[in-house]
């Protein structure tokens, strides 16, 4: 458990005194560290984070519940996401952010659209299959499936609304 951040991934920062992030997002504000991820250029300065909408064949989507004691948007719905990896693709974070956070294996999956916002941008990604039965991680305190058309009404973290509503559009 990193002593500053108070978070189970450690690799999120890659020490204290230089100050390097590993894997970029709301974690370095919280931490005062700025400087940009090695990975990116200029022009993609910030964050970057991959999520999935996994609906299911009754047509309900998966809303997980972060912690009141998580360390960014506690009490907030949420999908499977988080943030890219050095070296890895937005949709192979989306896979294993659902792995991790919600124990399932997703199929297939469509990109519906990124929405950028202050400090990075967010890629999302739809799915219609999946394996595994749901199990939360240490992030989230419960979880739902909810019709879709009523997902983008729950309290959710920032940016994902627009991709539940493309869902429950069709």
């Amino acid at each position: 458990m990193d002593k500053i951040l108070g978070v189970k991934r450690p690799q999120q920062v890659v020490s204290i005194t230089d100050g390097l992030i590993l894997s970029v997002g709301p974690f370095r504000e919280a931490a005062g560290l700025t400087q940009r991820h090695p990975g990116l250029t200029e022009k993609e300065d910030g964050w970057l984070a991959g999520a999935v909408v996994v609906e299911n064949d009754k047509g309900e989507v998966l809303l997980l519940k972060r912690g009141m004691t998580a360390p960014w948007m506690p009490g907030k719905w949420n999908l499977p996401g988080g943030n890219v990896d050095p070296g890895e693709s937005v949709e192979t974070t989306a896979r294993r952010e659902a792995e991790e956070e919600a124990s399932i294996r997703v199929g297939p999956m469509r990109k519906l659209l990124t929405v950028s916002m202050p400090g990075g941008k967010a890629t999302f990604f739809h799915a219609t299959r999946f394996s595994g039965k749901v199990k939360i991680d240490w992030e989230s305190s419960e979880f739902r499936w909810v019709p879709k058309e009523e997902a983008p009404g729950y309290d959710l973290v920032p940016g994902i609304r627009q991709a539940l509503e493309k869902v429950a559009g069709g």
